[in-house]
């Protein structure tokens, strides 16, 4: 049974606090309203599913979101894919938000995805793949000469 709407607005009808309320949805990455100058962007649909029910006072809302992300690798800056997998994804929203049996789950979903991304990636996992052939770029500790301190660059300044 499909509850979403538009603008993911979840059909929540009648207070009875025993009816589940079952979705399932595919979502364009527009969704996460990334701007297109963003290194982050979605590589793949947002698909969720998972089941709505009222708790006393509270909309509860329990499922699975997966999404396929994209992220320049921290080393040599190549976009690398990753998945975002939330489950279980939990939401509780206060009863009172609920509009003509309707609530609107859109911000709290991107919340939730967006909060998952890492904040530096490697296109290998836990090693970047052109690691040997960017090692040659790196610096190394070099022995300071004439006496000059390399952990005080600005000294000279004084």
């Amino acid at each position: 049974m499909n509850a979403l709407t538009s603008g993911l607005r979840l059909r929540i009808d009648g207070s009875s606090q025993s009816d589940d309320v079952l979705f399932e949805e595919r979502l364009s990455p527009t969704f996460l309203d990334l701007r297109p100058d963003d290194e982050l962007s979605a590589a793949s649909d947002i698909v969720m599913s998972g089941r709505a029910y009222r708790a006393s006072e509270w909309v509860m809302i329990e499922g699975r979101v997966t999404v396929s992300m994209r992220l320049p690798c921290a080393v040599c800056n190549e976009m690398c894919e990753f998945t975002i997998d939330l489950m279980p994804w939990k939401q509780s929203i206060p009863a009172s938000s609920v509009k003509d049996g309707m609530v609107d789950i859109s911000e709290a979903l991107r919340e939730a995805i967006l909060i998952e991304v890492p904040f530096f990636k490697k296109c290998g996992g836990q090693t970047c793949h052109n690691a040997n052939e960017i090692s040659q770029y790196l610096t190394t500790d070099v022995p300071a000469e004439d006496g000059e301190d390399r952990n005080q660059p600005f000294l000279s300044l004084l």
